[in-house]
């Protein structure tokens, strides 16, 4: 499992901006507040050898408007295209987009903008 996180974190730290297991954001001095973003979220999946399973990432950004976050969601599309190897010790992970790729979700906070990425890992380690 170890191989596919690192897999994993290298793929979603690459859009220069910080990546962080689902759940697993940091926190500020004080202990309470999470760091602010932008940032990536994403969830750490495995699946058998030769086996799809549904996976998902977050984008979040803390502004008024949609550019810049539709901004790096088009980076990330770009970037999966029609699917991407992610290396493993054992073999390699692909990542595609699912049919419904983005979703903006609602959040109580007006200036915070999280984009739900849905996509489907095959692993081949």
């Amino acid at each position: 499992m170890r191989d596919v996180a690192k897999a994993l974190y290298d793929f979603w730290s690459s859009f220069n901006i910080p990546a962080y297991p689902e759940n697993n954001v940091p926190y500020t001095e004080d202990g309470v507040t999470p760091v602010d973003p932008p940032y990536i979220t994403y969830r750490i999946v495995r699946p058998d050898w030769r086996n799809q399973v549904s996976t998902y990432a977050r984008v979040w950004y803390k502004d008024t408007s949609f550019i810049d976050i539709s901004n790096k969601v088009d980076e990330i599309e770009s970037r999966i295209g029609e699917g991407v190897m992610l290396p493993t010790d054992n073999g390699f992970l692909l990542l595609f987009k699912d049919l419904n790729f983005c979703q903006y979700e609602p959040t109580e906070d007006t200036r915070m903008k999280v984009a739900y990425l849905s996509l489907i890992e095959e692993a081949n380690t």
